[in-house]
């Protein structure tokens, strides 16, 4: 519903809490959170327990008139010491008997060198935290490790024996990008299992065991985590702790470009990664043939891989296909509020290096779940 910003104002300034104006207007807290902070009415002794923020500026609120009615100041949260978390996560990690060093899975013995496996892992949202009686399903830190790990055993069964394996994060890794388990722009609230160090620690733990796995059916793994709006910072941190971790292996391939936008050539295939929250899929074919101006002349197939909304879409354009995928993970509060549902799955797509995709393989949730 919509709110009078008049009657907001002046239940902001008698006093309310915001929890109780959400309930006055029979509304999620989280949805009046993050239209006040879109406002910039997001202040200060409203929000008990916040973070500490720090001032971007100041607005002013007037009538038809002219008349100032209200001036406010305009505030974000302040992070947290990002670095310290990742420490504390890549310690515990390390304290529980993961040692680095060189991988001992074998190389398997037979292999396509015409064809890439693509696993595909949708917004995993690694920490968010969801109760079946107010989201429809359960989801925490325990169910997206089993969830994630027995899709990926199942579909490195039944992939393609590819030379190569292409493992995609398509971005939003992490639920929650900081230990105020806020969203970084808007400070959005986050339904987040456990402290963000514990978080870190599970999410690294996990995507090594999910290259490992690929590990023993191809004798090459590329990996890539897109950056997220919801893992801005870590996924910068995860890819330098995997490629870290398996410096010592060179059968694992790191993709640790900073930039937005990610490439990689196979035949006559031209794939691009991005999460898709900064610009809208018509532009992408344009944004690839400027970025890849040697490689989209070598290439008749190209795609995009992207995520963010966390459906499945396929469009194709004249110069490309721009697909994003599902995810396994569940709903958090305010998705399963605002009306958001979609399949949960994960896919694997085999690639040729001259015919493009010829095949792919698809886990759902259910099979996952025995279900």
């Amino acid at each position: 519903m919509e709110v009078n910003l008049d009657e907001l104002v002046k239940d902001l300034e008698s006093g309310m809490s915001v929890r109780a104006i959400a309930r006055k207007n029979s509304m999620a807290e989280s949805t009046l959170r993050y239209r006040l902070a879109k406002a910039g009415l997001a202040k200060d002794s409203r929000f008990k327990g916040e973070p500490e923020k720090i001032v971007t500026g100041t607005s002013t609120l007037t009538d038809e008139a002219g008349n100032v009615k209200l001036t406010w100041t305009k505030t974000k949260i302040k992070d947290t010491d990002n670095l310290e978390s990742f420490k504390q996560a890549v310690t515990d990690f390390l304290a529980e008997g993961n040692i680095v060093g060189k991988n001992t899975i074998k190389k398997p013995l037979t292999a396509d060198d015409d064809t890439l496996s693509v696993y595909t892992i949708g917004d995993a949202h690694v920490g968010m935290l969801a109760w079946d009686k107010e989201t429809g399903a359960d989801n925490d830190l325990q169910t997206v490790q089993e969830d994630l790990l027995g899709a990926m055993d199942l579909l490195v069964e039944q992939s393609h024996p590819s030379y190569e394996a292409f493992i995609i994060d398509v971005g939003d890794w992490f639920h929650s990008d900081n230990a105020n388990n806020r969203t970084a722009n808007a400070g959005n609230a986050l339904d987040v299992d456990g402290r963000y160090p514990k978080v870190l620690q599970v999410g690294l733990e996990l995507v090594v065991k999910l290259i490992d796995k690929a590990l023993t059916k191809h004798a090459v793994v590329r990996w890539r985590s897109a950056i997220g709006n919801h893992n801005e910072h870590s996924a910068i941190m995860m890819t330098a702790f995997i490629k870290a971790w398996y410096r010592n292996e060179e059968r694992v391939i790191v993709m640790d470009t900073p930039n937005m936008f990610m490439y990689h050539k196979f035949g006559t295939n031209l794939i691009g990664v991005t999460h898709g929250h900064t610009v809208k899929a018509e532009k992408l074919g344009e944004i690839m043939s400027v970025d890849c101006k040697d490689l989209w002349s070598d290439t008749n197939n190209r795609y995009w891989y992207t995520g963010h909304i966390h459906h499945q879409s396929v469009k194709e354009f004249s110069n490309c296909v721009v697909e994003t995928f599902r995810t396994l993970a569940g709903k958090d509060a305010w998705h399963s509020a605002s009306g958001y549902r979609s399949g949960q799955d994960m896919k694997c797509i085999t690639l040729h290096k001259d015919y493009g995709e010829i095949s792919r393989n698809t886990v759902s949730l259910a099979m996952v779940r025995g279900k």
